[in-house]
């Protein structure tokens, strides 16, 4: 992919919503600003980091604050503008090129609308491969490359600029800012070279977005999965049934709680997916088969739809679809930083498991105690 035209917005959010894996707000929210900066100055140029010179400055971008509140009032490519020039002045240095940071949910249309808005290109790669919950979760945090010097600003155009000593910190206090800012902010992020760039992130993800959104629309009349996404995604449905429970609390701006699907057969066999703000654990008749950092995603079997967490019901058919993750993820380092411990779960990494090699257990009720988890252990994260 060498543009993003206006035919390409639909693909790009219906992929977006995909990686999302429940999280990262709604993509629709922020297409109108992709259209209008296509609108505006045509379609907007993607390029791949090697492709800039290795010296150049390229700067991430990222929405930052709770689903909620973004959709309710998103800030436009005039705070990522801002947050932005504020960065450049800190390092002392000139973007060439605009760097999502998540390619999921919102953000995966948010940066290049920023790119648009401001004439740059936009980078085919990104930090998670996916969305995570929180800012320091990132390939790049991996490889060393710091996220501050960072920029938060709000819609009315106030701002702050964070610098810490590690990206934990550097999260810590962003999330604060944007708290402090109303819950709705943008970030940038993670200035890097185009050579750190290359080496770090996951690259061509804007492409794989793209794609993966392209087959989702054109899967079966019926709604559900098409056999042409799971070849393309190499990802599996895990299980098929109808939502007999939904638990939700919101804390801190977060939510977390899990849904219980009833398999259609005389078995009556469960899976349980966890979530905090993301679908981070699916457990069938309470042995774990799928965790992140594996991309969990919850599919309408009508509309063919990815659902939410803050968006799923009672009654809904669904099928629960997990796509592996970008492979640094299952690195021991990915893992400790992005794997269920992460999160609070009493386990480790839970590779995905064929339905057919699952052991026989007898299935938990909904309401049932979570598997593998940790009482008293409270997680950090959320919507970066």
């Amino acid at each position: 992919m060498d543009r993003i035209g206006a035919d390409d917005v639909n693909d790009l959010a219906a992929g977006a919503a995909l990686l999302g894996s429940g999280g990262g707000g709604d993509p629709h929210v922020v297409a109108p600003l992709l259209h209008r900066a296509i609108e505006a100055g045509g379609p907007v140029p993607v390029v791949t980091a090697s492709a800039i010179p290795a010296h150049s400055l390229v700067v991430g971008v990222v929405l930052g604050g709770t689903p909620a509140a973004l959709a309710d009032s998103p800030p436009g490519t005039d705070a990522a503008r801002q947050a932005l020039r504020m960065v450049e002045r800190h390092v002392g240095g000139q973007a060439v090129a605009v760097l999502p940071i998540s390619v999921g949910g919102m953000n995966a249309l948010f940066a290049p609308a920023t790119a648009g808005e401001l004439g740059l290109p936009c980078v085919d790669a990104d930090g998670m491969g996916r969305t995570l919950p929180r800012l320091d979760m990132t390939l790049f945090s991996l490889a060393g490359a710091q996220a501050s010097p960072l920029a938060v600003v709000d819609v009315t155009g106030s701002g702050v600029v964070v610098a810490a000593r590690t990206d934990g910190e550097t999260e810590r206090l962003a999330r604060t800012a944007v708290s402090a800012l109303g819950h709705t902010a943008v970030i940038a992020a993670y200035p890097m070279t185009a050579a750190a760039c290359t080496a770090y992130a996951a690259l061509g993800s804007l492409s794989y977005c793209r794609e993966l959104g392209r087959r989702a629309l054109s899967g079966p009349s019926g709604g559900g999965v098409s056999d042409d996404l799971l070849r393309f995604s190499t990802a599996d449905v895990l299980f098929s049934g109808q939502v007999v429970d939904v638990t939700r609390t919101s804390t801190d701006g977060r939510m977390r709680g899990a849904v219980t699907v009833e398999e259609a057969s005389d078995d009556g066999h469960l899976m349980r997916i966890d979530f905090q703000d993301q679908y981070l654990l699916a457990t069938r008749d309470g042995v774990p088969v799928a965790s992140a950092p594996d991309l969990i995603a919850l599919i309408d079997a009508s509309a063919g739809v990815p659902l939410r967490v803050d968006a799923i019901g009672h009654g809904r058919q669904v099928e629960v679809l997990v796509v592996p993750a970008h492979e640094r993820w299952r690195d021991p380092d990915g893992l400790a930083l992005a794997g269920p411990r992460a999160y609070g779960f009493d386990l480790p990494y839970v590779a995905r498991t064929p339905t057919a090699d699952l052991p026989r257990t007898p299935p938990a009720r909904p309401g049932a105690p979570r598997a593998g988890r940790s009482a008293g252990q409270d997680p950090e994260g959320g919507e970066p």
